[in-house]
């Protein structure tokens, strides 16, 4: 006859058993990824049961992969850059679904790069093993530490003319990110430090202050940043005493530091061609002056007769606008030359544009000769 005590110390027995004999534990391992261009490489460095997940799979950072009896998260926001080592730090998750053995369980993986390759969103195939092996596939984002530059400016064609003196002008910056799944992050920017002539900065359109935003995947920010440029009096001593006889270019320069979420911060240097040119009532100005100039040569020397010089002014002056306004028109939008005594002139320029008057005031009274011919002669009453 069978005691029935016996029957108690088995059923305890088992009790004992099923708590000193946890649920098996979990393994991870990450399929290693082609990209054209390169190779990301993952390794799981350590796991770490746990009593329960510490995220939530419905929250914005959390990607989820699925197998028939596990579910795998990756927290993004725990994807860290690790400057010294040159790799990338993510944290994973697995929990078998209900009814299925296992724990929860916590994976730090790490992951380098080789080649080049822009950052980007990529399905990774992951193994993951409790009682049975299972595959499935989680969206990630990868890096490579020698990623080709994926912001980036149009190049001016033409440089930008800023007129002086004393002229304010705000010249819009066009960005675009390369990056297809993910977005960049302006973070910072740098000014440059050669501002002898000039005193300008990169910054915000609608602030002086700067505040770091996005630039979504494969779209452009089209005037977010402006380059504002403020010549000082250096600059039009360069403009009124050039240095070559071509149109003198400067360079603007300033430096964003950029990167995508995770990322590794990149820099992209922007150069604004420029040059200055006067402000366009100053280049009459300048021929005027040059005129009343070379008008009063030939009555100092004798060849012309001190009571028709102002008439000869008048025009000799005149002539010395159109002239002006002709050889704007030339240069600016023919890209043409002007030669006047046998030199190429610059009507953009303050001496080249007092050349000009000068050679019309020597012109003198064939300038007036020139300009009454032109004109209808006056038609006399008769009596």
């Amino acid at each position: 006859m069978q005691r029935p005590g016996l029957s108690c110390s088995v059923f305890l027995g088992l009790i004992f058993a099923a708590w000193s004999f946890p649920a098996a534990s979990l393994e991870l391992s990450l399929e290693d990824v082609q990209v054209p261009g390169g190779e990301f490489r993952f390794q799981v460095k350590g796991s770490e049961p746990l009593d329960a997940l510490p995220i939530r799979s419905q929250d914005e950072h959390v990607q989820l992969g699925s197998t028939p009896h596990y579910r795998v998260f990756a927290d993004l926001n725990e994807i860290k850059f690790a400057t010294r080592g040159g790799y990338f730090r993510y944290e994973l998750y697995a929990e078998p679904k209900p009814s299925s053995p296992g724990q929860p369980t916590r994976f730090v993986v790490v992951g380098d790069s080789v080649g080049s390759f822009f950052a980007q969103m990529v399905e990774v195939e992951f193994q993951i093993s409790g009682d049975a092996v299972e595959y499935g596939k989680i969206a990630l984002p990868i890096f490579c530490l020698e990623s080709p530059r994926y912001l980036e400016y149009p190049p001016w064609a033409e440089p930008e003319e800023v007129e002086l003196p004393g002229s304010r002008k705000e010249i819009p910056v066009r960005l675009k990110n390369l990056l297809t799944k993910l977005p960049v992050s302006i973070t910072s920017i740098r000014q440059s430090s050669e501002q002898d002539i000039w005193k300008t900065q990169l910054r915000l359109r609608d602030s002086d202050q700067f505040r770091e935003f996005e630039i979504n995947p494969a779209s452009v920010a089209d005037g977010v940043l402006v380059f504002e440029v403020v010549p000082n009096s250096r600059a039009f001593t360069r403009v009124l005493f050039p240095r070559t006889r071509k149109r003198q270019l400067e360079t603007v320069t300033a430096y964003l530091d950029y990167s995508t979420p995770w990322g590794v911060p990149q820099s992209l240097e922007i150069v604004l061609p420029v040059r200055f040119v006067p402000w366009p009532p100053l280049l009459f100005i300048a021929v005027a002056l040059g005129t009343i100039a070379g008008s009063f040569v030939p009555v100092l020397v004798g060849r012309r007769d001190r009571s028709q010089w102002l008439r000869a002014l008048a025009a000799s002056l005149l002539i010395g606008i159109v002239v002006e306004l002709v050889a704007m028109l030339l240069v600016g939008k023919l890209d043409s030359e002007v030669r006047i005594l046998g030199f190429k002139l610059d009507p953009f320029e303050l001496i080249p544009a007092t050349l000009i008057g000068f050679s019309m005031g020597l012109l003198g009274f064939r300038s007036y000769d020139f300009v009454r011919k032109i004109l209808p002669a006056p038609v006399e009453k008769p009596d």
